[in-house]
């Protein structure tokens, strides 16, 4: 099902489409494939990843954490959450809204993986059938444990995984793939600018 619209929509009317999708089954098979360290892409798939360092000690260690519960890689990008901070939970159900110069893309997407570890937090969510992609998006910031249990280096990582379902981005592949990249580039800085520290990132695609 297509998410383009003319116009974005009103928070009365992401609230009913969040209704609609709740309960809806995921659109593709591989839970948690955005999170796997090297993941085999279904036929037609692609990837955009990147990833940065952000400092080092608890302190910045805490801050990313507070980034990704926050939500700030999508606020950093402008796009419009229903429910406003969702609680990072597995089956929390969430309608995203990207805008674009001609009207705006609404995609509901469902969480299917939480990471809550002691090197490593974060989250995937999967798309539901009101997506112009089928795929998943992981957001994780990683710490290096010293000796001593205290933090080392920090860092946030940002993946899509995805295929094009929507007819305009099936008729331009490179471009919806370079759309893609954009917004991981743009979700990273938000989730870096969060955290407190600036860094030089290293992304890529394919």
């Amino acid at each position: 099902m297509s998410g383009l619209r003319l116009r974005r929509p009103s928070r009365a009317a992401l609230v009913r489409l969040l209704a609609r999708q709740s309960g809806q089954p995921l659109t593709y098979e591989h839970q948690g494939i955005s999170l796997e360290a090297a993941p085999v892409l279904p036929a037609g798939w692609g990837v955009s990843s990147a990833s940065r360092t952000v400092g080092s000690g608890d302190a910045v260690w805490q801050a990313a954490r507070a980034a990704l519960d926050g939500w700030a890689a999508h606020a950093a990008v402008g796009v419009v959450l229903e429910p406003e901070r969702p609680p990072l939970r597995v089956g929390q159900e969430v309608v995203v809204v990207a805008g674009l110069r001609w009207g705006a893309v609404v995609a509901a997407c469902r969480i299917v993986r939480v990471v809550d570890e002691p090197d490593a937090y974060g989250f995937a969510y999967g798309t539901l059938p009101l997506h112009p992609e089928v795929g998943e998006e992981g957001f994780v910031v990683r710490r290096e444990l010293r000796p001593d249990g205290s933090t080392g280096e920090v860092s946030v990582h940002v993946r899509a995984v995805s295929r094009a379902v929507a007819l305009p981005a099936r008729l331009a592949p490179p471009l919806a793939r370079l759309v893609i990249a954009g917004y991981v580039r743009g979700y990273l800085r938000g989730l870096a600018q969060a955290a407190g520290v600036s860094a030089r990132s290293e992304g890529r695609s394919r």
